[in-house]
């Protein structure tokens, strides 16, 4: 039987330098460096005194995070669970049996998603993707070398984010730590670049599986969408979710559906 680890506690440092990297999109370069100085502060000064709180808590506990975070987001969230905080699936069949069929698959899905999973290498590899140059003379083909630092990057990111080596949770802990041991709110978590790149307007996750069902939550935030995917084998579905007052989801549906078509044509276009 294997048996999970306990989450790791991530690099202060570590976190500090991703962060940065992750507000650069929405701030100036006078309130990127008013933001660098804060998070100096906070690396001399506060940091190192909430990090040493998380690192003696996640001796203590399999999970440093999660007695917090299912407070926040569940226990203490006055909100329907279903769909406020997790997917809730729109099942196309009224029927009992039809029903039961359904969540059998459902389930048969999610085991084989797992098994899938546990077989993904752990390494980047050349990647040989032919582009065609037949609009030349003798023409054949050329190579896209997609594998890339920027590909890679993004991998990282997300890499990252699974193995526990992500920023939120580790910025979220902090925080957490400084109302634990009543320290006044530190000024890293008051800065405009924390409010406006924790400010998400676009809310995406994949949940995937055979059946052919539709999942939805709400959006992070009152202007902003919800958009839960689930790729199938000639198909992807798509559960799009906003507030009506702040946004218009028509015209975001018509804009995924025009870049995936967009894609589809740029990819079969010299088949």
């Amino acid at each position: 039987m294997k048996v999970c680890n306990n989450l790791p506690v991530p690099k202060l440092n570590e976190t500090l330098t991703k962060y940065l990297k992750s507000i650069r999109p929405f701030v100036s370069e006078d309130e990127l460096a008013r933001s660098e100085e804060i998070v100096r502060q906070f690396e001399n000064n506060e940091g190192p005194i909430l990090q040493d709180y998380l690192e003696k808590r996640a001796k203590s506990c399999e999970n440093w995070v999660s007695e917090w975070w299912d407070n926040m987001m569940y226990f203490d969230c006055r909100t329907p669970t279903t769909i406020f905080s997790s997917p809730g699936i729109i099942s196309p069949f009224q029927n009992e049996t039809e029903r039961l069929i359904y969540a059998t698959k459902l389930i048969l899905g999610a085991v084989e998603y797992s098994v899938l999973i546990d077989k993904i290498h752990k390494v980047p590899g050349a990647h040989y993707e032919a582009a065609s140059t037949k609009k030349y003379i003798h023409g054949r083909t050329e190579t896209i070398r997609s594998c890339s630092v920027e590909s890679i990057s993004l991998l990282k990111i997300s890499c990252d984010a699974v193995n526990g080596d992500g920023i939120d949770r580790h910025l979220f802990g902090l925080k957490m730590a400084a109302r634990n041991l009543g320290k006044e709110l530190p000024e890293i978590f008051q800065d405009i670049s924390f409010s406006r790149s924790s400010y998400m307007r676009l809310d995406t996750s994949q949940v995937a599986f055979k059946s052919h069902s539709v999942l939805a939550f709400k959006p992070l935030v009152p202007d902003g969408y919800g958009c839960c995917y689930s790729p199938h084998g000639k198909s992807i579905l798509f559960g799009l979710s906003s507030f009506l007052d702040f946004t218009d989801i028509a015209t975001f549906r018509n804009a995924l559906e025009s870049s995936l078509i967009e894609m589809h044509n740029l990819l079969v276009k010299d088949l």
